[in-house]
């Protein structure tokens, strides 16, 4: 496959999965709006009130269809020792990797410190 048959086979998968995802988070946004009331800041949340039972649901069923949506696709994608032997090359970035581990340790400290605030 050259070049530019790639680009053009990703470009088409990426604006697919995009459309979709989008279609989900509309599509839930129109049946609840507050579905994705649970990703906003503490303060939105209490200005706004309790989450219905039906954002909630919705809510879930927006994670649900979004984790299917990235999961399905052909077999050969489920091979992870190959992605992880791709993304990670040889020799390593450690400088470049620990950003996200920085990311992952604030995020793991702020929602430990909410668990023990609320």
């Amino acid at each position: 496959m050259s070049r530019s048959e790639l680009m053009a086979v990703s470009l088409g998968y990426a604006l697919v999965l995009t459309a979709l995802f989008t279609a989900v988070i509309v599509g839930g946004l129109l049946v609840a709006r507050d579905a994705l009331l649970d990703d906003y800041p503490p303060a939105i949340r209490e200005r706004h009130g309790p989450q219905s039972p039906r954002g909630k649901r919705t809510a879930a069923v927006m994670g649900l269809l979004n984790a299917l949506l990235f999961v399905a696709g052909m077999p050969e994608y489920r091979d992870y020792a190959f992605h992880w032997r791709v993304l990670v090359p040889r020799p390593v970035p450690w400088p470049l990797l620990a950003i996200p581990g920085y990311g992952v340790a604030v995020g793991a400290v702020s929602a430990v410190a909410e668990v023990l605030v609320a």
